[in-house]
Protein backbone atom coordinates (compact mmCIF):
# COMPACT_ATOMS: atom_id res chain seq x y z
CA UNK A 1 0.00 0.00 0.00
CA UNK A 2 1.70 3.19 -1.21
CA UNK A 3 1.36 6.15 1.39
CA UNK A 4 0.95 9.79 -0.11
CA UNK A 5 1.37 12.25 2.70
CA UNK A 6 -0.67 15.77 2.99
CA UNK A 7 2.57 17.54 2.56
CA UNK A 8 3.55 15.99 -0.40
CA UNK A 9 -0.48 17.12 -1.80
CA UNK A 10 0.21 20.16 -1.35
CA UNK A 11 3.40 20.89 -2.54
CA UNK A 12 2.83 19.01 -6.21
CA UNK A 13 -1.00 19.63 -6.86
CA UNK A 14 -2.69 21.98 -8.73
CA UNK A 15 -6.82 21.92 -8.57
CA UNK A 16 -8.50 22.30 -11.60
CA UNK A 17 -11.89 23.06 -11.65
CA UNK A 18 -12.68 25.08 -8.07
CA UNK A 19 -13.37 28.06 -10.05
CA UNK A 20 -17.65 26.76 -9.91
CA UNK A 21 -17.03 25.60 -6.23
CA UNK A 22 -16.74 21.88 -6.96
CA UNK A 23 -16.59 19.47 -3.93
CA UNK A 24 -15.70 16.23 -3.21
CA UNK A 25 -18.53 13.98 -2.71
CA UNK A 26 -18.69 10.39 -1.76
CA UNK A 27 -17.16 7.73 -3.56
CA UNK A 28 -19.27 4.82 -5.15
CA UNK A 29 -16.60 1.95 -4.28
CA UNK A 30 -13.13 2.13 -2.31
CA UNK A 31 -9.76 1.57 -4.46
CA UNK A 32 -6.86 0.69 -3.11
CA UNK A 33 -3.56 2.27 -4.21
CA UNK A 34 -0.49 -0.32 -4.93
CA UNK A 35 2.25 1.19 -5.87
CA UNK A 36 3.62 0.62 -9.65
CA UNK A 37 0.12 -0.99 -10.04
CA UNK A 38 -3.12 -0.54 -12.48
CA UNK A 39 -6.24 1.24 -11.46
CA UNK A 40 -9.58 1.09 -12.82
CA UNK A 41 -8.62 3.65 -14.96
CA UNK A 42 -5.49 2.76 -16.75
CA UNK A 43 -3.74 4.36 -18.97
CA UNK A 44 -5.16 2.00 -21.83
CA UNK A 45 -8.79 3.33 -21.37
CA UNK A 46 -9.48 6.13 -23.83
CA UNK A 47 -11.76 9.21 -22.51
CA UNK A 48 -14.53 7.55 -24.16
CA UNK A 49 -14.25 4.54 -22.25
CA UNK A 50 -14.13 6.75 -18.90
CA UNK A 51 -17.25 8.38 -20.17
CA UNK A 52 -18.87 4.96 -21.17
CA UNK A 53 -18.02 3.76 -17.42
CA UNK A 54 -19.25 7.18 -16.27
CA UNK A 55 -22.94 6.67 -18.30
CA UNK A 56 -23.53 3.19 -17.60
CA UNK A 57 -22.93 2.76 -13.87
CA UNK A 58 -26.18 3.44 -12.86
CA UNK A 59 -29.21 6.03 -12.72
CA UNK A 60 -29.20 9.41 -12.30
CA UNK A 61 -29.79 9.57 -9.00
CA UNK A 62 -26.75 7.35 -8.25
CA UNK A 63 -24.49 9.66 -10.48
CA UNK A 64 -24.92 12.35 -8.43
CA UNK A 65 -23.78 10.94 -5.97
CA UNK A 66 -20.09 9.91 -7.03
CA UNK A 67 -16.79 12.10 -6.77
CA UNK A 68 -13.50 11.32 -8.15
CA UNK A 69 -10.19 12.58 -7.08
CA UNK A 70 -8.30 12.01 -10.24
CA UNK A 71 -4.23 12.70 -10.36
CA UNK A 72 -2.53 12.24 -14.26
CA UNK A 73 1.26 11.99 -14.49
CA UNK A 74 1.93 15.30 -14.07
CA UNK A 75 -0.01 15.80 -10.53
CA UNK A 76 -3.14 17.72 -11.74
CA UNK A 77 -6.26 16.72 -10.36
CA UNK A 78 -9.24 16.73 -11.56
CA UNK A 79 -13.00 16.28 -9.39
CA UNK A 80 -15.73 14.97 -10.95
CA UNK A 81 -18.71 15.85 -8.68
CA UNK A 82 -22.68 15.77 -8.93
CA UNK A 83 -22.96 18.89 -10.96
CA UNK A 84 -20.21 17.99 -13.63
CA UNK A 85 -20.04 14.74 -15.45
CA UNK A 86 -16.54 14.27 -17.38
CA UNK A 87 -17.80 15.16 -20.71
CA UNK A 88 -18.85 18.73 -19.21
CA UNK A 89 -14.99 19.05 -18.26
CA UNK A 90 -13.50 18.76 -21.86
CA UNK A 91 -11.14 21.75 -21.26
CA UNK A 92 -7.45 21.05 -22.28
CA UNK A 93 -5.65 19.99 -19.74
CA UNK A 94 -9.10 18.09 -18.59
CA UNK A 95 -8.49 15.80 -21.47
CA UNK A 96 -4.35 15.87 -21.28
CA UNK A 97 -5.38 14.64 -17.77
CA UNK A 98 -8.09 11.71 -18.84
CA UNK A 99 -5.27 10.20 -21.57
CA UNK A 100 -2.65 9.47 -18.34
CA UNK A 101 -4.83 8.75 -14.95
CA UNK A 102 -3.04 6.82 -12.55
CA UNK A 103 -4.47 6.34 -9.84
CA UNK A 104 -7.76 7.49 -8.03
CA UNK A 105 -8.63 8.62 -4.40
CA UNK A 106 -11.59 8.48 -2.50
CA UNK A 107 -12.81 10.86 0.27
CA UNK A 108 -12.06 7.75 2.70
CA UNK A 109 -8.72 7.92 1.90
CA UNK A 110 -8.16 11.99 1.80
CA UNK A 111 -9.85 12.27 4.79
CA UNK A 112 -7.68 9.41 6.82
CA UNK A 113 -4.69 11.25 4.96
CA UNK A 114 -5.44 14.57 6.80
CA UNK A 115 -6.35 13.43 10.03
CA UNK A 116 -2.93 11.33 10.23
CA UNK A 117 -1.29 14.56 9.25
CA UNK A 118 0.77 17.04 11.09
CA UNK A 119 -1.28 20.71 11.89
CA UNK A 120 1.45 22.38 9.47
CA UNK A 121 0.68 20.17 6.99
CA UNK A 122 -3.25 20.80 7.87
CA UNK A 123 -2.38 23.86 7.56
CA UNK A 124 -0.88 24.01 4.07
CA UNK A 125 -3.48 21.81 2.67
CA UNK A 126 -6.33 24.55 3.23
CA UNK A 127 -4.11 27.31 1.10
CA UNK A 128 -3.57 24.70 -2.02
CA UNK A 129 -7.22 25.36 -3.10
CA UNK A 130 -11.00 26.47 -2.29
CA UNK A 131 -11.47 22.73 -3.02
CA UNK A 132 -9.07 21.37 -0.38
CA UNK A 133 -9.97 24.21 1.64
CA UNK A 134 -13.25 23.41 1.88
CA UNK A 135 -11.93 19.60 2.96
CA UNK A 136 -9.90 20.56 5.88
CA UNK A 137 -11.01 23.13 7.45
CA UNK A 138 -13.87 20.85 9.26
CA UNK A 139 -11.14 18.23 9.84
CA UNK A 140 -9.35 21.12 11.58
CA UNK A 141 -11.54 22.51 13.47
CA UNK A 142 -12.82 19.08 14.94
CA UNK A 143 -10.50 19.60 17.91
CA UNK A 144 -9.21 22.75 18.99
CA UNK A 145 -7.18 23.91 21.50
CA UNK A 146 -6.31 27.23 22.20
CA UNK A 147 -4.06 28.26 24.83
CA UNK A 148 -2.61 32.33 25.59
CA UNK A 149 0.70 30.96 26.67
CA UNK A 150 1.52 30.63 22.58
CA UNK A 151 -1.27 33.06 20.89
CA UNK A 152 -2.69 36.33 22.28
CA UNK A 153 -6.29 36.97 23.36
CA UNK A 154 -7.07 38.82 19.40
CA UNK A 155 -6.11 35.33 18.21
CA UNK A 156 -8.75 33.70 20.68
CA UNK A 157 -11.21 36.58 19.88
CA UNK A 158 -10.71 36.04 15.93
CA UNK A 159 -11.27 32.25 16.16
CA UNK A 160 -14.48 32.71 17.69
CA UNK A 161 -15.28 36.15 15.13
CA UNK A 162 -14.65 33.42 12.63
CA UNK A 163 -17.20 31.03 13.91
CA UNK A 164 -19.62 33.77 14.12
CA UNK A 165 -19.01 34.34 10.07
CA UNK A 166 -19.03 31.09 9.31
CA UNK A 167 -21.81 28.83 11.26
CA UNK A 168 -20.94 25.86 9.19
CA UNK A 169 -17.24 25.92 10.58
CA UNK A 170 -18.96 26.31 14.17
CA UNK A 171 -21.17 22.66 13.60
CA UNK A 172 -18.06 20.92 12.96
CA UNK A 173 -16.50 21.62 16.08
CA UNK A 174 -16.72 18.52 18.87
CA UNK A 175 -14.18 19.43 20.98
CA UNK A 176 -13.05 23.21 22.34
CA UNK A 177 -10.47 23.84 25.27
CA UNK A 178 -9.44 26.99 26.24
CA UNK A 179 -6.67 27.20 28.08
CA UNK A 180 -6.68 30.84 29.70
CA UNK A 181 -4.37 31.69 32.49
CA UNK A 182 -6.56 33.99 34.17
CA UNK A 183 -9.89 35.77 33.97
CA UNK A 184 -8.25 38.46 31.92
CA UNK A 185 -7.52 36.12 29.39
CA UNK A 186 -11.43 35.11 28.66
CA UNK A 187 -12.23 36.19 25.02
CA UNK A 188 -15.07 39.13 25.14
CA UNK A 189 -18.33 38.06 26.66
CA UNK A 190 -21.07 38.75 23.42
CA UNK A 191 -18.11 37.14 20.94
CA UNK A 192 -17.64 33.86 23.60
CA UNK A 193 -21.62 33.18 23.89
CA UNK A 194 -22.29 34.12 20.63
CA UNK A 195 -19.25 31.24 18.90
CA UNK A 196 -20.00 28.76 21.48
CA UNK A 197 -24.19 28.69 20.59
CA UNK A 198 -23.28 27.57 17.30
CA UNK A 199 -21.59 24.67 18.07
CA UNK A 200 -24.54 22.66 18.92
CA UNK A 201 -22.59 19.27 18.05
CA UNK A 202 -19.97 19.82 20.69
CA UNK A 203 -18.84 17.11 22.98
CA UNK A 204 -16.09 18.22 25.27
CA UNK A 205 -15.90 21.66 26.71
CA UNK A 206 -13.10 23.12 28.75
CA UNK A 207 -12.07 26.53 30.19
CA UNK A 208 -9.40 26.74 32.99
CA UNK A 209 -11.04 30.02 34.32
CA UNK A 210 -14.83 31.45 34.50
CA UNK A 211 -14.76 33.87 37.27
CA UNK A 212 -15.93 36.74 35.59
CA UNK A 213 -19.59 36.54 36.76
CA UNK A 214 -20.93 37.96 33.25
CA UNK A 215 -19.21 34.73 31.64
CA UNK A 216 -20.55 32.43 34.19
CA UNK A 217 -24.56 33.15 34.22
CA UNK A 218 -24.77 33.19 30.21
CA UNK A 219 -22.95 30.31 30.09
CA UNK A 220 -25.27 28.68 32.39
CA UNK A 221 -28.03 29.44 29.52
CA UNK A 222 -26.24 27.56 27.14
CA UNK A 223 -27.36 23.96 25.92
CA UNK A 224 -25.10 21.08 23.92
CA UNK A 225 -27.25 18.15 22.91
CA UNK A 226 -23.96 15.92 22.31
CA UNK A 227 -21.89 16.89 25.33
CA UNK A 228 -20.03 14.36 26.76
CA UNK A 229 -17.01 15.67 28.69
CA UNK A 230 -17.12 19.41 30.67
CA UNK A 231 -13.72 20.37 32.74
CA UNK A 232 -15.00 23.75 34.66
CA UNK A 233 -12.00 24.63 36.84
CA UNK A 234 -12.59 27.73 39.02
CA UNK A 235 -15.78 26.90 41.31
CA UNK A 236 -16.69 28.54 44.35
CA UNK A 237 -19.31 27.86 46.53
CA UNK A 238 -21.78 31.61 45.60
CA UNK A 239 -21.26 31.03 41.56
CA UNK A 240 -21.52 27.35 41.72
CA UNK A 241 -25.02 27.48 43.59
CA UNK A 242 -26.30 30.51 40.86
CA UNK A 243 -24.86 28.79 37.63
CA UNK A 244 -22.80 25.87 37.43
CA UNK A 245 -25.65 23.32 38.96
CA UNK A 246 -27.80 25.09 36.39
CA UNK A 247 -25.48 24.42 33.21
CA UNK A 248 -24.87 20.95 34.61
CA UNK A 249 -28.07 20.16 35.25
CA UNK A 250 -29.21 20.75 31.82
CA UNK A 251 -26.55 18.55 30.15
CA UNK A 252 -27.50 15.49 31.32
CA UNK A 253 -25.35 13.15 28.64
CA UNK A 254 -22.19 14.60 30.68
CA UNK A 255 -20.12 11.01 31.51
CA UNK A 256 -16.69 12.94 32.06
CA UNK A 257 -16.38 15.87 34.94
CA UNK A 258 -13.36 17.72 36.16
CA UNK A 259 -14.02 20.46 38.55
CA UNK A 260 -11.25 22.52 40.27
CA UNK A 261 -11.95 24.23 43.28
CA UNK A 262 -10.55 27.95 44.39
CA UNK A 263 -11.05 28.06 48.22
CA UNK A 264 -12.30 24.41 49.44
CA UNK A 265 -13.07 26.07 52.60
CA UNK A 266 -15.83 28.03 51.40
CA UNK A 267 -17.37 24.77 49.91
CA UNK A 268 -19.07 24.08 53.47
CA UNK A 269 -21.54 22.73 53.11
CA UNK A 270 -21.63 21.47 49.72
CA UNK A 271 -24.22 21.50 46.75
CA UNK A 272 -26.56 18.64 46.35
CA UNK A 273 -29.25 17.54 43.81
CA UNK A 274 -27.43 17.81 40.53
CA UNK A 275 -28.82 15.18 38.31
CA UNK A 276 -25.95 13.80 35.96
CA UNK A 277 -27.71 10.04 35.84
CA UNK A 278 -24.59 8.74 33.21
CA UNK A 279 -21.81 10.18 35.01
CA UNK A 280 -19.13 7.42 35.20
CA UNK A 281 -15.26 9.89 36.03
CA UNK A 282 -14.99 12.52 38.22
CA UNK A 283 -11.81 14.27 39.07
CA UNK A 284 -12.41 17.54 41.37
CA UNK A 285 -13.05 18.27 45.12
CA UNK A 286 -14.25 15.78 46.79
CA UNK A 287 -16.85 17.71 48.38
CA UNK A 288 -18.32 18.77 45.28
CA UNK A 289 -18.81 14.84 44.29
CA UNK A 290 -21.87 14.47 47.04
CA UNK A 291 -23.89 16.67 44.77
CA UNK A 292 -24.06 14.29 41.93
CA UNK A 293 -25.55 10.87 42.27
CA UNK A 294 -23.08 8.07 42.51
CA UNK A 295 -24.33 4.99 41.21
CA UNK A 296 -22.75 4.98 37.75
CA UNK A 297 -19.49 5.91 39.18
CA UNK A 298 -16.37 3.85 37.81
CA UNK A 299 -13.58 5.99 39.24
CA UNK A 300 -12.82 9.46 41.50
CA UNK A 301 -9.84 11.46 41.56
CA UNK A 302 -10.66 13.10 44.29
CA UNK A 303 -8.83 16.54 46.09
CA UNK A 304 -9.48 15.93 49.64
CA UNK A 305 -9.78 18.59 52.47
CA UNK A 306 -10.29 18.63 56.11
CA UNK A 307 -11.04 21.93 56.00
CA UNK A 308 -14.70 20.64 55.71
CA UNK A 309 -16.42 19.92 59.51
CA UNK A 310 -19.18 18.00 57.53
CA UNK A 311 -16.84 15.68 55.17
CA UNK A 312 -16.58 12.71 57.53
CA UNK A 313 -20.61 12.86 58.49
CA UNK A 314 -21.05 12.74 54.67
CA UNK A 315 -18.42 9.94 53.90
CA UNK A 316 -20.89 7.60 55.01
CA UNK A 317 -23.50 8.17 52.51
CA UNK A 318 -21.65 7.15 49.80
CA UNK A 319 -23.30 4.57 47.67
CA UNK A 320 -21.04 3.55 44.37
CA UNK A 321 -21.50 0.05 43.96
CA UNK A 322 -19.58 0.44 40.00
CA UNK A 323 -16.98 2.48 41.81
CA UNK A 324 -13.66 0.82 41.31
CA UNK A 325 -11.02 3.01 41.45
CA UNK A 326 -10.12 5.56 43.59
CA UNK A 327 -7.27 7.87 43.60
CA UNK A 328 -7.04 10.38 46.78
CA UNK A 329 -4.93 13.16 45.85
CA UNK A 330 -3.44 16.74 48.06
CA UNK A 331 -3.05 15.12 51.21
CA UNK A 332 -0.93 15.23 54.07
CA UNK A 333 0.78 12.10 55.45
CA UNK A 334 -0.92 12.31 59.15
CA UNK A 335 -4.34 12.11 57.11
CA UNK A 336 -4.02 8.38 55.73
CA UNK A 337 -5.60 6.93 58.76
CA UNK A 338 -8.57 8.89 58.64
CA UNK A 339 -8.54 8.45 54.49
CA UNK A 340 -8.26 4.61 54.54
CA UNK A 341 -10.85 4.50 57.66
CA UNK A 342 -13.74 6.12 55.56
CA UNK A 343 -13.12 4.18 52.67
CA UNK A 344 -12.32 0.69 54.55
CA UNK A 345 -15.79 1.37 56.01
CA UNK A 346 -18.00 2.77 53.29
CA UNK A 347 -16.36 1.57 50.32
CA UNK A 348 -14.73 -1.87 50.95
CA UNK A 349 -15.29 -2.99 47.19
CA UNK A 350 -12.72 -0.62 45.79
CA UNK A 351 -10.57 -2.58 44.07
CA UNK A 352 -7.68 0.01 42.97
CA UNK A 353 -6.68 2.65 45.29
CA UNK A 354 -4.19 5.49 45.00
CA UNK A 355 -2.59 7.52 47.45
CA UNK A 356 -0.18 11.09 46.78
CA UNK A 357 0.22 13.07 49.31
CA UNK A 358 1.90 16.14 49.28
CA UNK A 359 3.88 15.24 52.36
CA UNK A 360 7.21 13.82 52.35
CA UNK A 361 7.97 9.89 51.23
CA UNK A 362 6.99 6.70 53.45
CA UNK A 363 7.70 6.37 56.90
CA UNK A 364 7.21 3.38 59.13
CA UNK A 365 4.91 5.15 61.25
CA UNK A 366 2.96 5.40 57.80
CA UNK A 367 3.19 1.71 56.71
CA UNK A 368 2.19 1.05 60.01
CA UNK A 369 -1.11 3.05 59.70
CA UNK A 370 -2.02 1.90 56.13
CA UNK A 371 -1.53 -1.74 57.72
CA UNK A 372 -4.27 -1.23 60.22
CA UNK A 373 -6.42 -0.62 57.50
CA UNK A 374 -5.76 -2.95 54.41
CA UNK A 375 -7.50 -5.99 55.48
CA UNK A 376 -11.30 -4.25 56.09
CA UNK A 377 -11.10 -4.03 51.76
CA UNK A 378 -12.76 -6.82 50.71
CA UNK A 379 -11.72 -7.04 46.60
CA UNK A 380 -8.28 -4.86 46.88
CA UNK A 381 -6.27 -5.49 43.98
CA UNK A 382 -3.37 -2.69 43.42
CA UNK A 383 -2.37 -0.18 46.17
CA UNK A 384 -0.46 2.58 45.01
CA UNK A 385 1.20 5.43 47.14
CA UNK A 386 3.54 8.35 45.51
CA UNK A 387 4.37 11.14 47.68
CA UNK A 388 5.04 15.01 46.02
CA UNK A 389 7.91 15.58 47.92
CA UNK A 390 10.07 11.94 47.59
CA UNK A 391 13.48 12.44 46.25
CA UNK A 392 13.34 9.27 43.73
CA UNK A 393 17.61 9.50 45.07
CA UNK A 394 16.77 9.39 49.23
CA UNK A 395 14.22 7.01 49.28
CA UNK A 396 14.74 3.94 51.41
CA UNK A 397 14.24 0.98 49.36
CA UNK A 398 14.08 -1.19 52.93
CA UNK A 399 11.23 0.51 53.67
CA UNK A 400 9.93 0.41 50.72
CA UNK A 401 10.34 -3.62 50.70
CA UNK A 402 9.34 -3.90 53.91
CA UNK A 403 6.11 -1.88 53.29
CA UNK A 404 5.42 -4.23 50.21
CA UNK A 405 5.98 -7.85 52.06
CA UNK A 406 3.83 -6.50 54.95
CA UNK A 407 1.03 -5.16 52.85
CA UNK A 408 0.79 -8.38 50.34
CA UNK A 409 0.85 -10.56 53.41
CA UNK A 410 -2.38 -8.62 54.89
CA UNK A 411 -4.21 -8.42 51.89
CA UNK A 412 -4.49 -11.55 49.97
CA UNK A 413 -6.53 -10.19 47.16
CA UNK A 414 -3.66 -8.18 45.94
CA UNK A 415 -2.20 -8.27 43.11
CA UNK A 416 0.13 -5.45 42.56
CA UNK A 417 1.87 -2.60 44.62
CA UNK A 418 3.80 0.54 43.48
CA UNK A 419 5.61 2.85 46.02
CA UNK A 420 6.77 5.91 43.70
CA UNK A 421 8.69 4.77 41.38
CA UNK A 422 8.85 1.09 42.33
CA UNK A 423 6.62 -1.83 42.14
CA UNK A 424 5.74 -5.25 42.13
CA UNK A 425 2.87 -7.74 40.87
CA UNK A 426 1.98 -11.56 41.44
CA UNK A 427 2.42 -13.59 38.04
CA UNK A 428 1.42 -17.07 38.46
CA UNK A 429 0.97 -16.73 42.60
CA UNK A 430 4.90 -15.35 42.57
CA UNK A 431 6.28 -11.51 43.45
CA UNK A 432 8.09 -10.26 40.58
CA UNK A 433 9.26 -6.26 40.62
CA UNK A 434 8.53 -4.16 37.86
CA UNK A 435 8.54 -0.41 36.96
CA UNK A 436 5.56 1.72 38.83
CA UNK A 437 4.26 2.68 35.30
CA UNK A 438 3.40 -0.84 35.06
CA UNK A 439 1.23 -1.12 37.72
CA UNK A 440 -0.42 2.54 37.04
CA UNK A 441 -1.85 0.86 33.74
CA UNK A 442 -2.72 -2.57 35.23
CA UNK A 443 -4.87 -0.77 37.83
CA UNK A 444 -6.30 1.59 35.05
CA UNK A 445 -4.91 4.78 36.69
CA UNK A 446 -2.91 5.45 33.45
CA UNK A 447 -5.89 5.18 31.30
CA UNK A 448 -8.05 7.65 34.27
CA UNK A 449 -5.54 10.35 33.51
CA UNK A 450 -5.34 10.40 30.15
CA UNK A 451 -8.98 11.59 29.90
CA UNK A 452 -8.26 14.93 31.68
CA UNK A 453 -4.54 14.91 30.50
CA UNK A 454 -5.68 17.35 27.22
CA UNK A 455 -6.83 20.24 30.12
CA UNK A 456 -3.70 20.01 31.94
Amino acid sequence: MSSISAAGCARRLRVNGTRHGRRISDIHRPVSLVQGGSCPCSRAQAPEDLETLSASSGKESDRRKRGLVLFDGHHSLLVRDHHNSFSTMRTRSAKRALMCITRWLPNEILNEIIQNAPKSDQATLCRVSELFHALVLPIVNQTVVLRTDNCSLQVLEAFCCAMIRNPARADSVRSLTFMNGSPNDVPAEDVLIKSLELMRRLEHFSITDLRPVGVISRLATLTFPNLLSCTLPGVTTTTWNLHFAHFLSRHLTITHLCLGCIDQQNLDPAPQGILLPRLQYYSGALQLLFAFPMHSLVAVRALWSVRSPSLVKRFSTLSCPNLTSFHIDNFFGGQAPAILTHLSTHMPHCENLKLHTYGSGLSIEFVNDISVQLPRFERLAYLLFTAHESDPAGVDSDIQRSAFRAWANICPTLRGCCLDDRGWRKVGGTWEECSGEVIHLEAGFAAFDEVFSQDQ
